[in-house]
C-alpha cells in the first residue's frame, strides 16, 4: 500500500536534513541526493516541501534523472490534496 501525506506534512521537510519534494503528486525524499544532484543541492533545497512538477518538467531530465527519481519516491499527496495539473 502506498503511503499518503498532506501538504501539512510535506511543507515541514524543506532543509538540508530532511528534504522532500512532489512531482505530479508524488512524493520523493530527495534528502540523501542532494550532493549528487547533477544541477546542485541548492535547486532542490530552493524547492524543498513543495510541488516542483512544472520546474521539473520543464527540464529535459534524461530516463537515467527519472529512473533515479523514481528510487526516491516515499509515497503521494493524499487525494484531497492533489494538484489538479498532477
Amino acid at each position: 500500500m502506498v503511503k499518503k501525506y498532506n501538504w501539512k506534512d510535506i511543507k515541514n521537510h524543506n532543509s538540508e536534513s530532511s528534504a522532500w519534494i512532489v512531482i505530479h503528486n508524488n512524493v520523493y525524499d530527495v534528502t540523501q541526493y542532494l550532493i549528487q544532484h547533477p544541477g546542485g543541492k541548492e535547486i532542490l533545497l530552493e524547492n524543498a516541501g513543495t510541488d516542483c512538477t512544472e520546474m521539473f518538467e520543464s527540464v529535459q531530465h534524461s530516463k537515467k534523472a527519472r529512473n533515479e527519481l523514481a528510487e526516491l519516491k516515499i509515497g503521494e499527496v493524499i487525494d484531497n490534496d492533489r494538484n489538479p495539473k498532477g
